[in-house]
């Protein structure tokens, strides 16, 4: 698979920190739960590195969702 990537010229760090994004965003859209908790479901232990990595991939907070 990281040779197909790397083909690609995509890293797998890069395609999982996507694939958490668009998860979390999902769950903020979807369900009532707390930001901390779809940090959680999405594999962050922190709500700020969260906060900042959802700010990095949408340009917003993710309390602006709620």
């Amino acid at each position: 698979m990281r040779r197909r990537l790397e083909g690609e010229s995509v890293r797998f760090v890069d395609l999982l920190i996507d694939t958490r994004m668009h998860h979390a965003m999902m769950l903020l859209q979807t369900t009532s739960w707390s930001i901390p908790r779809v940090a959680l479901a999405c594999g962050y232990q922190s709500r700020a590195r969260f906060a900042d990595g959802f700010r990095a991939r949408f340009g917003y907070l993710p309390s602006v969702i709620r």
